[in-house]
């Protein structure tokens, strides 16, 4: 999951006024290498639904589908296919027209995610619905109504099996003049695909929230 760094005190470090954390680092940022996918770190099931390279839509093959020695997992619709191609020293994602290591990226690789999304935390009294705002290919951010920072974000180079996963970060207030109770790191549960930043969210400590 993202690492939001902490200082001794166990007081979230700042960068700006905004919470500092590995996920924040753009160039870091990228979602769905394929290597991955080949180790096993997540399945086809994660990937998202649809992509659009240089505006041209791609949709997922379910299940994927092994066609010229490649195993494909996209296809768009002039039959041109999207799947892993084995490389040194890391698989790549391929078609006709390019390839990346990346599923997704800055240069024509696009996922159709909302621009916006609601995180609704499930602890505390005064928690409340805040709206996240895309700022960058991996992180959403928005500003709870006590003028605290939330993220939505995509942990872009995972360390360990699970961390290629949805992220949320978001502080909760057990009292209405906005005392802070506590911050809850979590990520997307592991029954729910990762195909999308939209669902159920777990914390260390089992606090939840939700991604609409």
């Amino acid at each position: 999951m993202a690492t939001i760094k902490l200082q001794p005190s166990g007081a979230v470090v700042l960068k700006d006024g905004k919470v500092s954390c590995s996920c924040c680092a753009g160039p870091s940022c990228c979602p769905y290498p394929a290597q991955a996918l080949v180790d096993g770190l997540y399945t086809y099931e994660d990937l998202p639904d649809a992509i659009d390279i240089d505006s041209i839509e791609f949709t997922k093959l379910d299940p994927p589908q092994f066609i010229g020695g490649v195993t494909q997992y996209y296809i768009n619709l002039d039959g041109e296919y999207l799947g892993i191609e084995d490389q040194t020293p890391d698989s790549i994602w391929a078609y006709e027209g390019g390839n990346n290591a990346c599923l997704l990226n800055d240069a024509g690789w696009e996922d159709q995610f909302a621009d916006s999304y609601m995180i609704t935390p499930n602890v505390g009294d005064s928690a409340s619905p805040t709206v996240v705002t895309r700022i960058s290919l991996c992180l959403w951010e928005g500003t709870d109504t006590c003028g605290n920072f939330v993220y939505l974000s995509y942990e872009a180079n995972p360390i360990g099996g699970e961390s290629l996963m949805w992220n949320v970060f978001f502080r909760f207030y057990y009292t209405p003049t906005c005392v802070q109770d506590g911050r809850v790191n979590g990520t997307k549960n592991e029954d729910e695909f990762q195909n999308t930043p939209v669902g159920t969210y777990t914390g260390t400590f089992y606090d939840s929230a939700f991604v609409s």
